[in-house]
């Protein structure tokens, strides 16, 4: 603290309001970033080049009135409707294993997770397309056993773009999911064990109540971060010719000579109308998410535990290994618990819980040939 008392008292009133100076800091940094991007996809979708520059909402009539936009958004939807399934399906199940088994290996599942997210999406699409490819290991085991010239899994479609996508995100979804498992109260799911449930009845009638919430906001954000995705639809679809919003947008900005930025802007401004208000959807769903925490016991699995845990990992492991292994292929590849307790030991010898089983951009497909 300074001794002069006139500098003293201006440190004083400084800190006074120093969260408010911080956030007006902030403020300007953020208004910088994003302002002058935003105001010049604004101005560029109201300006008809056509006509001099003059303004006019011919963009937006052109984008709306269009087949394909039509077809474009209804793929943008599906695609990212079926990714957040696909993401959420994983990333649950393995969430369910890691923190409600004693399976091994848990921190193992963590670290694959981790490593996954910090994988490049363009390396890890890469490596998913020679797994799948038409000259991949998989298919080509399929026409070596049947004999056949056709391929088990057409990647270069939407069902493959989904499961790519899917696969994509399911490590957040696992951490996320994980994170409320974790602090979710399970007093609710051993009373429901206690009362006779099984198993599966527990999961589906406790289990999944309770993280809903915070599962209706992941599967959101996931949805969100699919829609704006572009390695997928770029490297995956455009060789199966399923366009969604992102690669028309990159169509109509590189495809075209010359390049229809009136288009391509009208197209972005109403893809971020959309993506502002699922964003405003998130937020209210995350507000939601949050539930009693109370420690999460590990229930004892058994013998079934060492197949738990590998089925944890294979999918994290799985992912990190083919992106590391399938690397020196990319020549081939075209560019681009506390309530037990209060339980009497009587009562908790009966208990089932004492012999539970569960515990508490790209023209050319990649590896064509």
């Amino acid at each position: 603290m300074p001794r002069d008392p006139t500098i003293a008292t201006l440190w004083s009133r400084l800190a006074a309001y120093q969260t408010l100076l911080v956030a007006a800091v902030l403020i300007v940094v953020l208004a910088a970033l994003v302002l002058p991007p935003f105001v010049f996809l604004l101005k560029a979708s109201v300006v008809d080049a056509q006509r001099g520059g003059e303004w006019s909402l011919a963009n937006f009539e052109a984008v709306l009135g269009s087949r394909r936009f039509l077809v474009t958004s209804a793929n943008s939807l599906v695609f990212a409707a079926g990714s957040a399934v696909v993401a959420l399906a994983i990333g649950w199940t393995t969430a369910w294993i890691v923190e409600r088994t004693n399976t091994p290996l848990k921190p193992l599942a963590y670290l694959t997770a981790i490593i996954s997210l910090g994988t490049p999406y363009i390396l890890y699409v890469t490596a998913w397309l020679l797994l799948f490819g038409k000259a991949g290991p998989i298919n080509q085991l399929y026409r070596t056993v049947t004999g056949t010239s056709d391929v088990l899994i057409n990647v270069y479609s939407m069902p493959g773009m989904i499961m790519v996508e899917g696969f994509l995100w399911s490590p957040l979804a696992f951490l996320l999911v994980g994170a409320t498992l974790r602090n979710a109260n399970p007093e609710l799911e051993e009373a429901a064990r206690v009362s006779g449930a099984g198993t599966w009845m527990t999961i589906r009638r406790v289990t999944l109540r309770l993280s809903l919430p915070s599962i209706l906001a992941l599967a959101m954000l996931v949805f969100i971060r699919a829609i704006e995705a572009f390695e997928v639809p770029a490297l995956v679809g455009l060789p199966g010719r399923i366009s969604v919003l992102t690669t028309d947008i990159y169509g109509n900005m590189v495809a075209q000579a010359p390049p229809d930025i009136g288009g391509a802007s009208a197209l972005s401004v109403l893809m971020l109308a959309l993506v502002l208000v699922l964003l405003a959807i998130y937020g209210r769903l995350s507000r939601h998410a949050e539930r009693d925490s109370r420690p999460s016991p590990a229930r004892a699995f058994g013998r079934a535990r060492s197949i738990l845990g590998g089925c944890a990992i294979w999918r994290r492991g799985f992912s990190c290994s083919i992106s590391c292994c399938c690397w020196p292929c990319r020549s081939r590849c075209s560019p681009g618990c506390r309530c037990f307790r209060s339980i009497s030991p009587s009562a908790r010898r009966r208990s089932p819980w004492s012999r539970s089983t569960i515990i508490a951009p790209c023209s050319r497909p990649i590896m064509s040939d």
